[in-house]
């Protein structure tokens, strides 16, 4: 089968784009018969000397070239006998005005959208006269893509090349600096795509050895990087999604790398909509936080009934009607307006579609009974008197925090902040022992803080550092307390992330609304992990050994362990056994509406294994002085078993019942494995 041989040459001193024609033209041939061999130059010197020697059946030609320009080729084309009747594409940038050419050229603008395909065409059409039964077959998808990248390339390429002649034509420094700058993305751009393209179709032969090599060369100057640049920005921007997704990497143990992608804002509003909470009792309207409100409706009658003076109430007959009132069979509104309530009920709860017509439209006479029985309502606002905890589960990345401003019904942005000038009794810095005396108002907002959303700490003032806890209310703090000891929380507590939980409390008739709550912090792509100052030791010998036969005295109290065997089968006479049961310490008691919350710690460390074995109980007590153990133990109060916090410390929280007020101490109990209590001493007593 006879294979015809085809000679094109490619003429264009851009060696992008000179490569890209030579993947698109082998591309169109793959569809031919024909054996087809591709020269190309990046001059005219050497494009005229290619022509001459090769013969060629198409050239395509740029029409502005180095050295010897691309119109004084196509002029000596067009008087040249020998290339009347080839086929000749001339690849035009409007720089050069191109008119009166003979029907064998085709005028094709690179800056046009549909230049790629007005030249594929035009060698699809020069395929088909050089091959009778050439038929062009769909376009495949990898056809479409090649054509795409090409387009996209010339486009880019081309306006560099503009931008090039407008600097070498310019005689003004700050001039060519200006355009410097878009030329060197325009050969990112095209170094780019012909990177992409190299990935798609292979890189083409040259028959012109000497230009193959050169472009060879421009291949590794030019690809070799932009592909070592695309593998390390897919690598960077993996990373960085990853490091936005996971909040960030810490390396080497204290370095912190967060992602480009975070909020690095200063101020971070926290929204509400995110937040976890009841809803039967909280809710959020219009961007605010606050509590429920329930409407009430007071029987102003009955309530005058029961303030009645005594001797009113001596006679209660003449409060009866002599006459009953009937009651027709009226609608729920006339009904609950007018039936008489001998009952000594003075609330009530009506739907707020009869509340409304109860208020506006009272009735003035119900099938002729006097108005002088009917019921005088009154409508109060009444809020759940629960502490009721919110948790905005937005996590605050910091590299330092400064302050939180709250503005709500209690306090401004302002007035969040501690001032030792402040006549304002709320902004008045606190020292320890005033935070660990103080009682927290009965209606406000306070706050915990968290370094994972699950444990959370509050300033207690005990130690003069943050403390876990599990209570609500009780163990918080409000706005002021928190900004002022808020560096504290970063020494004690560590990590770069923090959670914050709100706590509503009210009296019932007061409304609680959190209008907005911002986070000020500083945030570095780099930053060193705060680590927590108190680490927990791991030395074995600052912990209580519990196995009954192997015990030695370590401090705290000694108690000797008696014969448990009802059959004598261990003599601990003979082999003398103690145990080591530490005094606990008492951090924080409070008290309210006859509850007592009491939270402490066991300083010495106990085998996590054992912890089970250990409770610690409560009471009250006469002993005053705090500076001692106490002596006297009074009423019970409660017990709780022991916890680990993140730090590793043992804390107990009890939740008890007891008088307002008051001292109270606790102690360490031990069950043994005969169920023997065993007890250590009295902690010093502390105020509740």
């Amino acid at each position: 089968m006879f294979i015809r041989n085809l000679n094109i040459v490619v003429v264009d001193d851009d060696a992008l784009i000179r490569s890209s024609l030579k993947m698109l033209i082998s591309n169109v041939s793959k569809d031919s018969k024909l054996d087809v061999k591709l020269y190309s130059s990046s001059d005219g010197i050497d494009g005229l000397g290619l022509i001459y020697v090769s013969n060629p059946d198409l050239i395509i030609i740029d029409s502005t070239l180095p050295r010897y320009s691309g119109r004084e080729i196509i002029d000596f084309l067009v008087s040249s006998d020998k290339y009347r009747n080839k086929s000749i594409i001339v690849l035009n940038d409007n720089v050069n005005k191109l008119n009166n050419l003979p029907p064998n050229y085709q005028i094709i603008n690179k800056s046009q959208k549909n230049f790629v395909s007005e030249l594929t065409k035009g060698i699809k059409e020069f395929f088909d006269k050089n091959q009778s039964n050439f038929v062009s077959q769909n376009e495949s998808f990898r056809m479409k893509t090649v054509k795409f990248l090409v387009s996209r390339l010339i486009n880019i390429a081309n306006n560099g090349d503009l931008l090039m002649y407008k600097i070498s034509t310019s005689k003004n420094v700050f001039t060519k600096l200006l355009f410097y700058i878009p030329w060197i993305l325009t050969q990112i751009g095209s170094s780019f795509l012909f990177t992409i393209l190299l990935f798609i179709y292979r890189q083409v032969n040259d028959a012109n050895v000497e230009q193959g090599k050169k472009d060879l060369l421009m291949f590794r100057v030019r690809t070799y990087p932009t592909l070592a640049m695309i593998l390390v920005a897919i690598i960077f921007f993996i990373l960085q999604f990853a490091l936005f997704l996971g909040g960030g990497l810490i390396i080497f143990s204290n370095i912190k790398i967060a992602s480009v992608f975070a909020d690095y804002s200063r101020e971070l509003k926290l929204p509400f909509s995110e937040a976890t909470y009841n809803n039967n009792s909280v809710e959020v309207i219009d961007g605010v936080l606050r509590l429920k409100a329930t409407q009430q409706v007071l029987d102003t009658n009955q309530i005058q009934e029961n303030t009645q003076p005594e001797e009113d109430l001596a006679n209660p007959e003449e409060n009866i009607p002599t006459k009953p009132i009937q009651e027709p069979q009226t609608d729920l509104v006339e009904k609950t307006v007018t039936e008489p309530t001998p009952e000594i009920s003075v609330e009530k709860q009506v739907p707020d579609q009869v509340l409304e017509q109860q208020i506006n439209n009272p009735p003035e006479e119900v099938l002729g009974a006097s108005t002088d029985n009917l019921q005088q309502v009154t409508v109060s606002t009444a809020y759940p008197i629960s502490k009721e905890e919110v948790v905005l589960n937005t996590k605050i990345s910091y590299s330092s925090l400064v302050a939180f401003y709250e503005e709500s019904n209690f306090n401004t942005k302002q007035e969040s902040l501690v001032d030792i000038n402040a006549t304002n009794e709320k902004r008045r810095p606190k020292d320890n022992e005033e935070l660990a005396l103080r009682v927290l108002p009965v209606n406000g907002i306070t706050y915990q803080l968290s370094p994972d959303n699950t444990n959370w700490y509050y300033y207690s003032g005990g130690e003069s550092r943050w403390e876990n806890t599990f209570a609500k209310f009780y163990s918080s703090n409000t706005i002021q307390e928190l900004n002022q000891y808020l560096s504290l929380y970063v020494e004690n507590i560590g990590g770069n992330d923090l959670y914050v939980k709100v706590i509503l409390s009210s009296d019932g008739n007061t409304p609680v609304e959190l209008r907005q709550l911002v986070a000020e912090r500083e945030i570095y792509i780099v930053s060193t992990v705060n680590i927590p100052e108190g680490e927990v030791l791991d030395n074995p010998s600052d912990q209580i050994a519990l196995d009954p036969l192997n015990v030695d005295l370590i401090q705290g109290v000694s108690y000797p362990i008696p014969n448990l065997s009802p059959n004598n089968e261990i003599d601990f006479e003979n082999e003398p056994i103690s145990i080591v049961i530490p005094v606990p310490v008492i951090f924080q008691a409070s008290s309210s509406n006859g509850n007592k919350i009491i939270y402490g710690k066991i300083m010495t460390k106990i085998n996590e294994p054992d912890l089970s074995k250990f409770k610690v109980k409560a009471y009250s007590t006469l002993n005053t002085d705090i500076s001692n153990n106490a002596i006297l133990k009074g009423e019970f109060i409660g017990e709780a078993t022991l916890q680990l916090n993140p730090q590793g410390e043992l804390t107990f929280l009890i939740n008890g019942f007891g008088n307002n007020g008051g001292l109270v101490t606790v102690q360490l109990v031990y069950t043994n494995t005969a169920g023997i209590e065993i007890s250590s001493e009295l902690s010093n007593p502390l105020e509740s």
